[in-house]
């Protein structure tokens, strides 16, 4: 047996594990109707690798390899169900969550908005034709503001007569997939209800580990907001037991552009914190009799109770189910391997919920963790120092460049950025957080004691400032971030294997490893110069569905020019929302926004763009803007013909009028124009023969112009 096989053989669920995500991915894209055929799948799968063992038990082991395809066959098919089962039960949700009316609990704390307030609600029950059925999914609810709203707490039971809708994909290409996204963590709807329309129910809810914990988030909100504000008090219940929703996008950014906006959400690096700081705290007990064994037990359900705390996120609950096997193989006395710890734990979380596997936070969790464990002792051993200082300051550097190293890949293709000074911001963000994270529950520790309490609130309010204060400053810098940066599935595959290659050349040193390396670097490259050549053949025409705002886009290569009604912050939030999907795929790097309401004649010449005032041609297709509120303002002039006619804004003015002014080959009708309006507009249209494309209702219209690839 080769080394490798031997290494190999240590890691049983490593092996599981593989064959379970590849079960998992073809479950995402293959939807298979019946679960009867999986469930037999199973059994004839458990059946015949039953068989399989007390044959080969007794026989060579010759055949051995047959064995291990059918247990990599019965692990695939696991991972089939799994996506199924989850599949099936979304699907008997829908069936439930069109009533008239429903009764739930609040989950967690209720946050303020502009106009409303959001609520995550369990819904217990819904209504329908005057009889009641008992459900269990969850929502987002908006209530509108007033006194009984912002006194709703977690636990409470509501009444709400309304109906669920559900999330919608505005249509737009390749824009991030919200209504998955929500399903994935279990939320199926959401709804509106204005004050007449729900009330608070005297019956309290039943016992719940969800809202027990999100009832101590708050607890321990409070207490921290005796003595903190502001963003200190944000980042120090972030940090501590993951309260993120009071984080200002200010500081999230300057975090972001130093590159630990990681530490903002409670992942490992925080539950490795809090296990050292468990590990030392007890040291009394290793010197009694079975006093590991009671150590152990303490530390794990601490951690569980830490996990429950910050709410089971995926990350967390990963770091969790690690540590405790780690802690179990210690009490044990055996040499525990992590990368079968990590194994086993993704395993574990992945049958809970196969949908982990595409949440961001799981994906660079698993990386960070996985490359500081095989990179971390390699490089550190590069260097050598005698003084402590200078040995910490080195040990920092090489978890940071493990991490990233491991992670750089998925941080471009999901952000689109890679943070330069990563190296400098951990050097004291790291230590920082470890002692915001023992300052923090020391504080809350001693909190019935007014002196301590005050003592120790003022040095984590002084270290949170300083955190603050150093990551604002490093994100700062001019080069501190280098954005954007495009990378598309193929590429964060090669750039994997590079980084694995890399790996296996460091362990075994053979020249043929180094080899496929070189060859990787060079496939890299001219599937990027392909790319970019097909990126540069881009020239299209875009009306996106941005909301209540007007949102057109020229594409020529990698630069584009937008065209919007309004220049407000609520819009341009709208416009990046919109755009995004179509900017990273198509790698665009240059975005020039003009806004039809600011200037009284907007005139470019780009290229092949030509605007003029409300005329556009664009590649020989020519069109005009309407907007429909100020049509009454028109001079009257001969119908003029048009290929396209993009109308935006409210208006009473009926189809017959427009087509005394314009005679388009098309209308479009953007997503500015009121949802009862287009209706009207899109009859009579079709009356008049002229076809209409309504972007609210089909999402973005899109016009390749000749050569052109968005494929």
């Amino acid at each position: 047996m080769s080394h490798f096989n031997r290494e190999l053989a240590k890691l049983p669920f490593l092996r599981f594990l593989i064959p379970m995500i590849f079960g998992i991915l073809i479950g995402y894209f293959i939807n298979i109707q019946s679960d009867i055929f999986i469930l037999c799948l199973m059994i004839a799968g458990t059946g015949i690798i039953i068989l399989l063992f007390a044959i080969f038990r007794l026989a060579s082991f010759r055949y051995r390899w047959l064995f291990g395809v059918f247990v990599h066959f019965f692990f695939m098919a696991l991972g089939l169900l799994l996506v199924q089962l989850s599949t099936l039960q979304g699907q008997k949700f829908d069936d439930l969550k069109y009533g008239q009316a429903l009764i739930g609990q609040v989950l967690d704390a209720p946050v303020e908005r502009k106009k409303s307030i959001k609520i995550l609600m369990k819904v217990n029950g819904v209504e329908n034709n005057m009889e009641w059925t008992g459900a269990d999914f969850k929502i987002v609810v908006y209530l509108e503001q007033d006194s009984l709203a912002a006194g709703l707490g977690t636990g409470d039971q509501l009444l709400i007569r309304a109906r669920i809708s559900d999330f919608r994909k505005a249509g737009n290409p390749w824009e991030f997939n919200y209504p998955r996204y929500m399903r994935d963590r279990g939320i199926y709807g959401t709804l509106y209800a204005a004050s007449e329309n729900w009330e608070r129910l005297e019956k309290k809810s039943d016992f719940s580990i969800v809202i027990f914990s999100s009832k101590i988030r708050a607890r321990l909100y409070e207490i921290l907001a005796k003595k903190l504000s502001g963003d200190e008090l944000a980042i120090c219940s972030a940090l501590i037991f993951g309260e993120r929703d009071y984080i200002s996008e200010e500081v999230k950014d300057s975090f972001s552009r130093a590159g630990v906006m990681h530490v903002m959400a409670v992942s490992g690096l925080h539950v490795g914190i809090v296990y050292l700081m468990l590990f030392y705290f007890f040291f009394f007990l290793d010197g009694l009799k079975y006093g590991r064994v009671f150590k152990s037990v303490i530390i794990i359900l601490l951690l569980w109770l830490y996990a429950m705390i910050t709410g089971y996120t995926p990350s967390v609950l990963r770091a969790t189910v690690m540590f405790s096997f780690l802690v179990i193989g210690q009490n044990l006395g055996r040499n525990t391997n992590i990368y079968n710890s990590l194994a086993l734990s993704a395993f574990v979380l992945l049958c809970l919920n196969p949908f982990y596997l595409r949440n961001v936070g799981f994906q660079l969790s698993y990386f960070a963790v996985t490359g500081i464990v095989f990179f971390y002792p390699k490089i550190y051993a590069l260097l050598s120092f005698k003084y402590w200082l200078p040995n910490k300051i080195w040990m920092l550097l090489c978890l940071s460049v493990s991490a990233q190293l491991s992670t750089f890949p998925l941080v471009i293709f999901y952000f689109h950025q890679f943070p330069n000074l990563f190296f400098i911001s951990n050097l004291f963000v790291i230590p920082l957080v470890s002692g915001l994270i023992y300052l923090g529950f020391t504080t809350l520790l001693f909190s019935f004691s007014a002196f301590l309490f005050n003592v120790f609130s003022f040095l984590l309010r002084f270290i949170s400032s300083v955190l603050i204060g150093g990551i604002e400053v490093v994100g700062n810098i001019n080069f501190s971030v280098s954005s954007p940066l495009f990378l598309d599935i193929p590429e964060v595959g090669i750039l994997y294997l590079m980084i694995i290659f890399v790996g296996v050349f460091l362990v075994y040193r053979k020249n043929n490893h180094f080899f496929t390396f070189i060859i990787l670097i060079v496939v890299f490259f001219t599937y990027g110069l392909s790319r970019k050549i097909t990126i540069d053949k881009n020239r299209s025409l875009a009306v996106f569905n941005s909301g209540r705002y007007s949102l057109i886009q020229f594409t020529e290569g990698n630069s584009a020019y937008i065209v919007s009604r309004y220049n407000s912050e609520e819009n341009r939030i709208a416009i990046k929302y919109a755009l995004d999907g179509f900017r990273n795929k198509m790698g665009i790097r240059n975005s020039s926004f003009y806004f039809l309401d600011q200037e009284s004649s907007i005139n470019i010449e780009e290229g092949n763009l030509i605007i003029d005032k409300d005329f556009f041609s664009f590649y020989g297709e020519e069109g005009y803007f309407l907007d429909l509120s100020q049509f009454p303002s028109k001079n009257e002039v001969e119908p003029f013909q048009i290929d396209l006619l993009i109308l935006s804004g409210s208006g009473r003015v009926t189809a017959y009028q427009i087509e005394k002014l314009v005679n388009p080959e098309m209308v479009i009708l953007d997503s500015s124009v009121p949802y009862y309006y287009t209706n009207k507009l899109k009859s009579d249209f079709q009356l008049l023969g002229i076809p209409c494309f309504d972007v609210r209702e089909k999402g973005a219209f899109m016009l390749e112009m000749p050569g052109c690839n968005l494929e």
